[in-house]
């Protein structure tokens, strides 16, 4: 059953959440085995977050609704399962890439079974579906560069590698921009590129203040896209005037707070509609919402809750409720909005 989290001051050790936000804590099935993931996946298909689990390469499908779950067990051995780095949903399938073996994997959510897998040549960080070019893209940062590969068919098709992106080093977080027809990753050297869709061609983005950029987060309708760094710093780039700098966080505070650097600082997220940014940082057990007063605005205040170590995976589904992992407790840590019914 899901459980309400008790949120308390910051004078008792914990730290203080937003008034009207709530914390629900959704326990997972106990498995022999749990990696802390670092990536959770929105099923819009399925109206479900997707957790991965190392044993028997199942997936946890939990409900956004209903909160109830169910588990997914796709045909894989032990060694692809507990290969999982990243999912993406994509139509009607789910694209798994693992790195030991190196592949990629192509589930059916309609009849729950893999249907075609094919083989990547270097370790894959992040996976990405392309809807409007039907491609699946994969980051490799160790290779610094990026397979494509097309599924004609997205429910049957195999993979079929379409083209790889050279010449980029250290390419990791990648997030695509379908209303511009383009997709931004980030490499070494702090620097954020920009990908066109149609011609692949990687133009010079824009460098930033940190020494190492982590992830990254795209707000489609305001041509916003947020960028974090593993020292905790965040920014924000105009997308329709040359990647200017619109505003960035002071990391000061934050770093004092919660003794960075954070090397497992794997994503954020941002909810346009009530202009929310999640950041989650994993080796201090806390989720950072920094409210956005306009687009690309940091306010310069936030608000952050205990979530237990391991919470380096943050997604907002549809129903603008933010998600993590806590890896200590086996469970699912949900803020939502106050006055939603709690389910069950």
């Amino acid at each position: 059953m899901p459980r309400l989290r008790q949120v308390v001051t910051e004078t008792t050790g914990h730290y203080c959440l937003d008034s009207d936000l709530e914390v629900v804590e959704v326990p997972l099935p106990e498995h022999q085995e749990r990696l802390h993931p670092e990536e959770l996946v929105y099923s819009r298909a399925l109206h479900s977050m997707l957790v991965p689990v190392a044993a028997g390469g199942s997936l946890d499908i939990v409900d956004i609704k209903t909160f109830q779950v169910s588990t997914f067990r796709p045909p894989f051995t032990a060694k692809e399962a507990a290969a999982a780095v990243s999912l993406a949903e994509g139509g009607e399938v789910i694209v798994v890439a693992t790195a030991l073996p190196r592949q990629l994997l192509v589930i059916s959510t309609r009849s729950q079974s893999l249907v075609s897998r094919a083989t990547l040549s270097s370790d894959p960080y992040r996976v990405r579906y392309v809807e409007s070019r039907q491609e699946i893209w994969v980051t490799e940062p160790d290779a610094g560069q990026i397979e494509i590969f097309s599924l004609n068919s997205l429910v049957t098709s195999r993979p079929v590698r379409a083209a790889t992106i050279t010449g980029i080093p250290g390419v990791a977080a990648l997030v695509v921009d379908e209303k511009r027809g383009r997709a931004y990753a980030n490499i070494r050297s702090s620097k954020t590129v920009s990908i066109d869709l149609r011609s692949r061609l990687v133009t010079t983005g824009f460098v930033t203040a940190c020494p190492d950029v982590s992830a990254l987060a795209l707000d489609v309708d305001c041509g916003v896209l947020y960028v974090s760094c593993f020292n905790g710093q965040l920014s924000a780039r105009d997308l329709r005037r040359g990647y200017d700098l619109l505003s960035s966080t002071d990391t000061s505070k934050l770093n004092l707070q919660y003794g960075g650097p954070f090397p497992e600082l794997d994503s954020i997220a941002y909810d346009a509609v009530f202009g929310l940014l999640a950041e989650p940082i994993g080796p201090a057990g806390v989720i950072q919402l920094w409210r956005i007063s306009s687009p690309g605005k940091f306010p310069g205040a936030f608000s952050a809750t205990s979530t237990g170590v391991g919470a380096h995976a943050v997604v907002i589904d549809e129903l603008h409720q933010i998600w993590t992992a806590d890896g200590q407790r086996n469970a699912l840590v949900v803020f939502r909005h106050r006055g939603l019914p709690l389910p069950g």
